[in-house]
């Protein structure tokens, strides 16, 4: 399939941000998240390896866009940014058998990755739903209400069926303002639905 489509680049733990600034050097590839005016912090990560230009110059106009989205948490008394999607970035692509070798031999050497999602022949782009959700979080990123948690964090449940119990944060989403919690019941480790709003950091 062509045209411009969004897919999951898998990356190497706190490898994100490097391989989402290394795809920027790109001529004609923007982002919205990151963005150095913004996030001043973007300033001290360090590109290891640049694209070689011969490289780069083949993937103007075939990578676009980059973005990885995130989340204000607190920390230690403090506001800083989180992944929502901690080891993945979102790369907007035109892939199709023309462009497939180049697009392999540029992502696949890039120092950080691991994996495009789907393979590297055939790829799996998002489905418009998930493109969708995708603009949404990425336009929200700055204006979110602050959440004082992330995933792997330890939450206990304010209220509804669960209240007072302590359990560990799978995800979050933050569109819809739910937070997936895993907590005890019976013995066995069981994942529920808490709005964001019922839950606290502990």
């Amino acid at each position: 399939m062509s045209g411009q489509e969004w897919y999951l680049l898998q990356t190497r733990s706190r490898a994100e941000n490097i391989v989402g600034l290394t795809l920027l050097q790109i001529e004609g590839v923007h982002s919205t998240t990151l963005d150095t005016e913004e996030d001043p912090s973007l300033l001290k990560v360090m590109v290891i390896d640049p694209i070689p230009q011969d490289l780069a110059e083949e993937l103007e106009g075939v990578i676009t866009r980059v973005e990885i989205p995130t989340q204000q948490v607190r920390k230690e008394k403090q506001v800083v940014k989180k992944e929502l999607y901690p080891r993945y970035v979102f790369v907007q692509m035109n892939h199709h058998p023309g462009t497939s070798v180049t697009l392999t031999r540029a992502l696949s050497g890039m120092p950080g990755v691991l994996e495009l999602s789907g393979g590297w022949d055939t790829p799996q782009p998002l489905s418009e739903e998930e493109a969708s959700v995708l603009m949404k979080q990425v336009g929200e990123a700055s204006e979110a209400e602050t959440i004082e948690f992330a995933a792997g964090d330890t939450v206990r449940i304010l209220e509804g069926a669960f209240i007072e119990r302590i359990g560990k944060v799978m995800d979050i989403n933050t569109s819809r303002r739910m937070v997936r919690v895993s907590i005890p019941i019976f013995g066995k480790e069981t994942p529920v639905e808490v709005e964001v709003d019922k839950v606290v950091a502990v």
